[in-house]
């Protein structure tokens, strides 16, 4: 085992104790936990790296459930690092089509039309799905 390990660590400066305005990265000694060696990043500079690596995959169940992945956006398939909380389809439509957000989104006839024409586009493929997993049985 080496004496000496990596380690990533987030500075928290103010009042509150809560914001960060850095990272400090480095080796430690193992044993005495020891820094030998750190660098100091500002944390908009890390979490802005860290956020242009990624990307919100959307992804919806056979069921009707919508998620969302967030991967890491490289060459090599390293899989999903973080999923989101999963809400049905139907939960999404009425929180969208709540009178308040109806208001705050300022939202226009054509707006619902456009809606109401995507949901009978996806209606139709949900059919055509359904007429292919019965005619495979």
């Amino acid at each position: 085992m080496s004496d000496v390990v990596p380690f990533a660590e987030r500075i928290r400066r103010g009042e509150d104790g809560l914001s960060s305005s850095g990272y400090r990265v480095g080796y430690r000694c193992a044993i005495t936990q020891a820094v030998l060696i750190q660098l100091e990043i500002p944390a908009q500079i890390v979490e802005r790296t860290v956020l242009d690596q990624l990307s919100v995959v959307p992804r919806m169940t056979p069921d009707g459930m919508v998620s969302a992945d967030f991967s890491e956006q490289t060459d090599r398939d390293i899989g999903d690092l973080l999923e989101v909380a999963v809400t049905p389809i139907s939960e999404l439509v009425a929180r969208s089509m709540a009178s308040g957000n109806l208001r705050l989104e300022e939202t226009r006839t054509s707006d619902l039309e456009a809606l109401r024409n995507q949901l009978e586009q996806s209606l139709g493929t949900v059919r055509d799905a359904l007429a292919m997993v019965a005619s495979s049985y």
